[in-house]
């Protein structure tokens, strides 16, 4: 009870209150306490509660002191250590948030927090690592891989969305262990291992011949001119689409994709076909503004609130279909894939292949592209006994002869 301040007898024992002014009207209100001694004895005089406020009344007062005498309801005083010793746990929650601020890549970062909020906030938000035990991490993956896509919808989800869930856990608590905020789940996180199902989308001569042909048909060329830079490029969908005038340098065949997967920005040299796609682009732009005072910022302009070409599924499908392509094949990605696979099996390094995709290292590369085109195995194991060969014959003509006895 604050110092020199009378209390007032409630009529109920241990439970007075004394006159106090409400802060929301400052009108005069009762402030309601209680007296008594826990079930370790010790003796206690806290706040019940306000009379506007908390509706409090001596009979509620009278009542939640019972509650505490008995063990039933904590002091105030035990609440708030509970508060703050909540605050200053490093639950999965908080090392999440942790883990997004501080990641350098800045573009799939928003899919981490989607999978975080849709698949494990729920259940892991308020938990310390070290309290979630290996068995309710695998009933967690049961839970999970059973669970519906969507509402109304019986389909469960796939065995990746269930693996890319487990595998972001697992890489937000390591980041709370490499920082020391975490001693980390006591036992592994149940990932799931997932056949590999990426597909194979390289183009034969005769198809990418097909696909040349269809392209340059379609009716809309600014669709075709994306699927051309995708071919030439081998850059990503957006990364074209998103692509400004700024970012391209004409004169000295360059360009600069930004925001990159990667997290950061990369320029390279243009190729000389891609150059011309971009060249004739510009030209057209050039003409168009004869007539405006500003040409379009992006170099596939679109009608949307973005301000680029945002969807143009039509035209790719018109192309796709033309070109005699499987309903699986995904254009722009096909597109993507061969221009890599290509580049893998002419013998570029792969870091280099690498460095023009966008990705942060060969590893993606050497999984996802450098699938060898017919042939080519069983000419490297036939290069590699010439080679044997060849320099033991080489070895052996510069061995002095032995003089026979």
């Amino acid at each position: 009870m604050p110092k020199n301040e009378r209390h007032k007898a409630s009529g109920y024992r241990g439970v007075y209150w004394i006159d106090g002014i409400d802060p929301a009207t400052s009108k005069p209100e009762k402030v309601y306490y209680i007296v008594y001694r826990n079930r370790e004895g010790k003796l206690i005089e806290e706040k019940a509660g306000r009379q506007n406020k908390d509706d409090m009344t001596p009979s509620r007062a009278s009542k939640i002191r019972a509650r505490r005498i008995h063990g039933d309801e904590s002091s105030n005083e035990e609440r708030r250590e509970a508060t703050r010793a909540l605050s200053n746990r490093w639950t999965i929650g908080k090392i999440s948030e942790e883990y997004f601020t501080n990641r350098d890549r800045r573009k799939s970062v928003q899919v981490d927090r989607y999978l975080y909020k849709r698949f494990l906030s729920d259940d892991f938000d308020k938990k310390i690592p070290e309290e979630v035990d290996p068995l309710s991490l695998d009933r967690f993956r049961k839970a999970l891989s059973k669970r519906l896509t969507s509402k109304g919808v019986k389909k469960p989800l796939s065995p990746t969305s269930v693996r890319n869930a487990l595998a972001l856990l697992r890489q937000i608590v390591n980041h709370g262990m490499e920082r020391r905020l975490t001693k980390g789940f006591p036992g592994r996180v149940p990932v799931p291992r997932v056949a590999s199902g990426s597909k194979v989308e390289d183009l034969s001569p005769s198809q990418l011949s097909a696909l040349l042909t269809a392209i340059d048909a379609e009716e809309d060329q600014g669709a075709a001119d994306v699927v051309r830079l995708a071919l030439y490029t081998g850059a990503r969908r957006e990364e074209i689409l998103r692509l400004t005038w700024d970012d391209v340098d004409l004169p000295r065949g360059l360009w600069m994709l930004r925001n990159r997967k990667v997290g950061q920005d990369t320029g390279f040299p243009l190729s000389g076909p891609a150059r011309k796609i971009l060249a004739k682009r510009s030209s057209a732009r050039e003409k168009k503004n004869d007539d405006e005072e500003k040409g379009p910022e992006y170099v596939f302009p679109g009608p949307g609130a973005k301000g680029y070409l945002r969807d143009p599924r039509a035209a790719f499908e018109r192309i796709r279909t033309a070109a005699g392509l499987s309903k699986t094949f995904r254009l722009l990605h096909g597109c993507r894939h061969h221009f890599a696979s290509m580049l893998v099996a002419e013998g570029v390094d792969l870091l280099t292949v690498a460095r023009l995709l966008g990705h942060r290292d060969a590893q993606m590369v050497m999984r996802r592209y450098a699938h060898v085109r017919p042939g080519v195995l069983s000419a490297a194991a036939e290069l590699s006994g010439k080679l044997i060969a060849a320099t033991v014959a080489k070895a052996r003509k510069e061995q002095p002869q032995q003089v026979k006895r």
